[in-house]
């Protein structure tokens, strides 16, 4: 459901949706970039308190294929400094060890930047959750000191966000707005958001300008039917870490849902893998519209078949098929490993 832009009482910020909007300065210096971003965090804390989320940087990752597709676009490793010149958007943000350098350097200089501290950071405060699994806090005019209480070794920014809400929600709050413009994210808040029983308003709004800004809670009523599945449903169905099957969207996975098919075993940590892969083949065949086929396999083999049939003058791609049962299972292990991670949210560590 969307919604006008409100007051906030606390703005959580995915700090990777951020650094691909703030004003690239052309001709600039890292640190001309950098104090556009302070800038943006600045007007945030006029409205209320700030906590800031960076993705970690793991040597083994889950989206470990995934940041290495991105760095496919650009490859030349840098060594970034405040005075650097600053280069492309693209050799930064797509290169794991420049952005690194980069986020380095604006969680430096937002814990130093003394006019920020004396002027912005009166009344709200700024939490940064970066590499450290410890997050910092600056309150009370630069006053800085460690959550330990928020310590949490998880890699991913979209679990931390969720983790945050709730030690936002401790302080009796009227509302959080979560700055994200990933589908992650959102499966994640609504599935927590209806599974604590969250009474506060959330809304989840994009870091570009004048996008909707949607209400968690009423998205939640309207869609009620279809919010207990959606973390397995997204999860199998693609997301940041796992392939979609070609040709199966959302909109047919939850229409699936939604005539009585589940995924209650994926990401379950105690369900055995054998009844995972059978229990999301059962949901992949119907969307696939192949309900008495068993394994994807000869789901694949009964589609090939109606496509060559009578009436049709070529032969289908491959691609358009669905994948074979020994493709799939390894989809569904990489879902089943996601969905896992997922489930682990109010735990400090992952599994």
């Amino acid at each position: 459901m969307e919604m006008q832009t409100p007051n906030t009482d606390i703005t959580i910020i995915d700090g990777f949706a951020l650094l691909w909007v703030i004003h690239w300065p052309v001709g600039g210096t890292v640190k001309t970039y950098v104090s556009n971003f302070r800038q943006h965090i600045e007007r945030k804390l006029q409205i209320g308190g700030v906590y800031l989320v960076f993705d970690r940087y793991y040597e083994y990752s889950t989206k470990g294929v995934t940041r290495s597709a991105r760095n496919t676009e650009a490859s030349r490793v840098l060594q970034l400094k405040a005075t650097t010149e600053l280069p492309s958007q693209k050799i930064i943000l797509t290169v794991t060890e420049n952005k690194k350098q980069l986020i380095d350097i604006i969680c430096t200089e937002l814990k130093g930047d003394v006019s920020l501290l004396r002027n912005h950071i009166q009344n709200h405060k700024l939490i940064i959750t970066s590499q450290d699994k410890t997050p910092i806090e600056i309150s009370n005019g630069g006053l800085i000191i460690n959550r330990r209480d928020m310590n949490t070794t998880h890699e991913e920014a979209d679990i931390i966000i969720v983790q945050q809400m709730f030690m936002a929600a401790k302080e009796k709050l009227t509302s959080i707005t979560v700055l994200s413009d990933d589908t992650d994210v959102f499966v994640l808040l609504l599935h927590y958001y209806l599974e604590d029983g969250l009474k506060f308003m959330v809304r989840m709004e994009s870091s570009i300008k004048d996008r909707a800004i949607v209400d968690i809670g009423k998205t939640i009523e309207k869609h009620i039917d279809i919010i207990p599945e959606i973390l397995a449903v997204h999860a199998l169905s693609g997301c940041d870490t796992v392939d979609c099957c070609f040709g199966i969207g959302k909109s047919t996975v939850l229409k699936v849902v939604r005539s009585g098919l589940l995924l209650s075993l994926l990401g379950q940590i105690d369900a055995s893998l054998p009844s995972v892969i059978q229990q999301a083949t059962k949901f992949m065949t119907a969307c696939y519209g192949q309900n008495n086929s068993y394994t994807m396999s000869n789901a694949r083999l009964s589609a090939w078949a109606a496509k060559t049939g009578k009436g049709y003058t070529s032969t289908p791609k491959l691609c358009f098929l669905p994948p074979t049962s020994e493709a799939f299972e390894e989809n569904v292990k990489r879902a089943h490993h996601q969905a896992s991670i997922w489930r682990t949210v109010k735990d400090a560590d992952a599994p």
